[in-house]
């Protein structure tokens, strides 16, 4: 499925810039970020009910599947490109 299609008729587009994000729809996975104090009260299988401001007045239902043993606090930068990361030496 493609989420988020940025070409239009007459563009012309280049190597290295995205114009397309695809989604593999049998599998659709969301991420959140929570305090450390509200992790606690997460389990397993718990329901979990989300928003989206781009969708008002619907409320779609999930399962918590994965709760992370640690994370960092990180910023990322919404876009069609692959995260990378540096090799520590």
């Amino acid at each position: 499925m493609v989420a988020m299609n940025l070409l239009r008729p007459g563009m012309v587009i280049s190597p290295g810039r995205a114009v397309m994000t695809f989604v593999y729809s049998d599998t659709l996975r969301v991420m959140g970020l929570f305090p450390q104090k509200g992790l606690r009260h997460l389990d397993l299988g718990d329901r979990a009910m989300i928003t989206f401001p781009a969708l008002p007045g619907h409320v779609f239902e999930s399962k918590i599947r994965l709760i992370p043993g640690a994370i960092g606090n990180a910023q990322l930068v919404a876009s069609g490109q692959l995260v990378a990361s540096a090799k520590a030496t």
